[in-house]
């Protein structure tokens, strides 16, 4: 699981790596960032509906416990 966790992790700081030099760049030419806001809308609006098919299956799934954590346990109440 760390595995997966660290590519994950690689990919998203690459992602938002490409994304800061790439909006860079779209401020260099015309001078402002409404080209990089106008391109990043259009990306999310495009991978939005990727979500929605991604995660566990079933109707049931929402609904699962997601089990006991392991390791430290930290209390949930306020004390008093």
């Amino acid at each position: 699981m760390r595995f997966i966790l660290g590519w994950v992790t690689l990919v998203h700081q690459a992602g938002a790596a490409l994304a800061a030099y790439l909006a860079g760049l779209a401020h260099g030419a015309p001078g402002d960032y409404q080209a990089a806001f106008l391109i990043q809308g259009m990306v999310a609006l495009r991978v939005t509906p990727a979500t929605a098919v991604a995660g566990p299956r079933g109707s049931d799934a929402a609904l699962a416990p997601a089990g006991r954590p392991r390791g430290r346990h930290l209390p949930t109440g306020l004390p008093g």
